[in-house]
């Protein structure tokens, strides 16, 4: 059973992109009270976070096969070389994870692990405010819990399967699915 809570007036576009801001808030608290209140006005919230929210894409079968050469090119011999291919992983985001944490595995030279855990640190959602931020979307889809809430939740966790983001909407979804059905 939930405690009801006073209603509140609907937030501005205004306020609703103050509030988007607040997510990534260095103050853990001012981002707290941005969660709560967005949770609360699901139906401006809910709108406003489809407009802003993608699944992970997953990797295309092109993309895969310039990955496997970004890889293999972070113990290349040209500098250039190990440059562009560190930047184009770090491109892909959390879609590469899975093969820079497999090459991590197998032995790579100091020069591509020190590439690789560089590819895997930016690839970390929570140290990104894009990242961060939509981790913190997906609490405020679940907290909410509405029609639109679940499949807004539901869509992000068709993404890529290793991305934290996929598998936190996945996580949502099913604590969802056991709640209760809420009587009016």
């Amino acid at each position: 059973m939930r405690i009801a809570r006073p209603p509140l007036p609907e937030p501005s576009r205004t306020e609703l992109a103050d509030l988007w801001a607040d997510l990534v808030a260095a103050d853990a608290a001012k981002a707290y009270r941005a969660v709560g209140r967005l949770a609360r006005s699901p139906r401006q919230s809910v709108p406003w976070l489809r407009e802003r929210l993608r699944p992970v894409p997953r990797l295309a079968a092109d993309d895969g096969k310039r990955l496997e050469g970004w890889l293999a090119d972070l113990d290349g011999e040209r500098f250039e070389a190990r440059e562009r291919a560190t930047a184009e992983i770090v491109k892909l985001g959390e879609s590469a994870r899975p093969a820079v944490e497999k090459a991590l595995g197998g032995h790579p030279s100091a020069e591509a692990r020190r590439r690789l855990e560089a590819a895997l640190a930016a690839s970390d959602p929570v140290r990104s405010p894009a990242g961060l931020r939509a981790l913190r979307a997906v609490e405020i889809l679940e907290c909410a819990g509405d029609a639109a809430a679940r499949r807004l939740l539901e869509e992000l966790a068709k993404g890529e399967p290793a991305a934290r983001l996929t598998q936190e909407a996945k996580a949502a979804t099913e604590r969802l699915a056991r709640r209760p059905a809420e009587t009016p």
